[in-house]
């Protein structure tokens, strides 16, 4: 057999439902998400469930933030979970893609489904703002975000209902103490959550009183009277 048969078999091939690729516009899939699915399916046939971006880089010849951006949207909009398999590694899951289909094969065949009540932003803030965030977490950090991060990221806007200037806030506040961690981050969102802080003013609010209770505390402790010594003599 030729060997250049063999490699090509040798590479395997993917099964997509038709449904899915008769469907994409009402799926509402762009083309660059439709071809990232693809490849995130093919590479699960191969036994990688959870393949780094730049596998995807390597083989779209996409812009590695492209890639990254694209992943994020896919578990944004619920097109790909991301799940712990085997021995708690993770893994992308296709579950949610399935139950889209399933749900527009019982609608009319011109009907769409929503997926933008599932992203809808309560704040309605801009994808540009968002998206600025999350540059700002790459150039902070020094290196691309994870998808597990980029979700993360994500839950803090659409679950957690904070928005977009008070994570910067708090990436910022982790930043000064030099901490890379979004569980860091999330320590400060929550504390500020606890105490109702909810706008860029409590927090400058809040930083101007801590200041000036530990200047206070400092001047306390340099204002205390000097204490005589005195020398005891000896009877």
């Amino acid at each position: 057999m030729d060997n250049n048969l063999i490699k090509y078999l040798d590479y395997g091939s993917v099964n997509i439902s038709g449904a899915i690729l008769a469907n994409i516009n009402n799926l509402g899939l762009t083309a660059t998400e439709s071809v990232i699915l693809i490849e995130l399916s093919y590479l699960k046939t191969r036994g990688i469930n959870f393949p780094e971006p730049q596998m995807i880089v390597d083989m779209t010849g996409f812009d590695t933030k492209l890639v990254f951006d694209t992943i994020h949207r896919l578990v944004k909009k619920r097109f790909v979970a991301i799940t712990s398999g085997k021995e708690n590694v993770d893994e992308y899951s296709f579950t949610p893609l399935n139950q889209k289909i399933n749900q527009l094969l019982e609608q009319h065949p011109d009907s769409k489904i929503e997926v933008t009540d599932s992203i809808k932003d309560t704040e309605e803030e801009s994808l540009s703002n968002r998206q600025e965030l999350f540059n700002n977490f790459t150039q902070e950090f020094g290196r691309p975000l994870s998808p597990i991060e980029l979700e993360t990221i994500n839950d803090w806007l659409t679950i957690d209902k904070y928005s977009t200037k008070i994570v910067k806030l708090a990436l910022r506040e982790a930043v000064l103490k030099q901490v890379y961690s979004l569980k860091y981050i999330d320590r400060i969102l929550i504390s500020w959550k606890k105490q109702n802080i909810t706008t860029v003013a409590q927090v400058e609010e809040q930083r101007k009183n801590y200041e000036q209770q530990k200047n206070n505390s400092n001047n306390q402790s340099t204002d205390l009277p000097e204490i005589p010594i005195f020398k005891i003599k000896k009877e």
